[in-house]
């Protein structure tokens, strides 16, 4: 924790101290300001903003994603700033489209990582061929999950509270959920789908359709096969982000 955290921290609790906690939040609210201007160097609007609340230690950083970036940033460590954590562009032989990524997830890592301080793992898709797996304790893309041929990532959505699994969902209906521990495809089916909700402990999706039907998908009998499969391969240091290894999965 740098000087400038700990003014803020002592400040902080010097005024929780005496009004208590209540009055401030009420106090803080009532007194809200702009706190930083982020100018991003993509020349584009933001497609994507995402907080991780995967993890109570994680929780001061969030991620934007726009064009061919994604960009992460802490906004705990250092008083009145924010800082940039790490930033991944496409590599320059893609030709950059625009929003080629406009959707981005936390992943919850719990258990799965060996860094000393843990990890946090960010998924970011859009038009791209590929779904990539950031890993801020790397600062580098440790797994990419395939796209199918002639779709688009709609949307992404994590399990809060299971570690490793990411549901995704595309742009023709179809409904993917991964294990990214193990780069396992734990199911595929084609729906209607054009907004889905993913269950924080991964027990089931709500979706809707454009007909105003929603639908529950039961993922339980899927779910409990490939946490144990996480755990094991954590357990033994095979997870790919747990060695920082880099990999690709398979077509689902």
């Amino acid at each position: 924790m740098n000087n400038e955290q700990n003014r803020v921290d002592h400040a902080v609790g010097y005024q929780i101290k005496f009004t208590g906690l209540s009055e401030f939040r009420r106090h803080a609210l009532q007194r809200l300001k702009l706190k930083t201007v982020i100018k991003e160097s993509h020349c584009s609007q933001v497609q994507h903003l995402a907080t991780n609340l995967c993890s109570a230690r994680c929780r001061n950083l969030f991620a934007t994603v726009a064009r061919n970036q994604a960009t992460i940033y802490d906004d705990l460590h250092l008083g009145e700033h924010v800082a940039v954590v790490s930033n991944m562009a496409l590599a320059d032989d893609v030709k950059p489209t625009k929003d080629t990524f406009h959707s981005c997830c936390w992943i919850n890592t719990d258990g799965l990582s060996q860094h000393p301080y843990g990890d946090a793992l960010l998924a970011v898709g859009g038009s791209d061929t590929f779904i990539h797996i950031i890993s801020v304790a790397e600062a580098a893309v440790v797994a990419q999950l395939p796209v199918p041929a002639s779709t688009s990532v709609a949307d992404l959505s994590a399990a809060a509270k299971l570690p490793g699994m990411l549901l995704v969902l595309f742009r023709d209906g179809t409904l993917q959920l991964w294990q990214v521990a193990t780069g396992q495809c734990c199911l595929s089916i084609k729906t209607d789908a054009f907004t889905a909700a993913l269950h924080p402990n991964c027990h089931y999706v709500v979706t809707s359709s454009r007909s105003r039907k929603l639908s529950l998908w039961d993922l339980q009998p899927v779910v409990g096969p490939a946490a144990a499969a996480a755990a094991a391969a954590a357990t033994a240091g095979a997870a790919a982000f747990v060695c920082a290894k880099w990999w690709s999965a398979a077509a689902c």
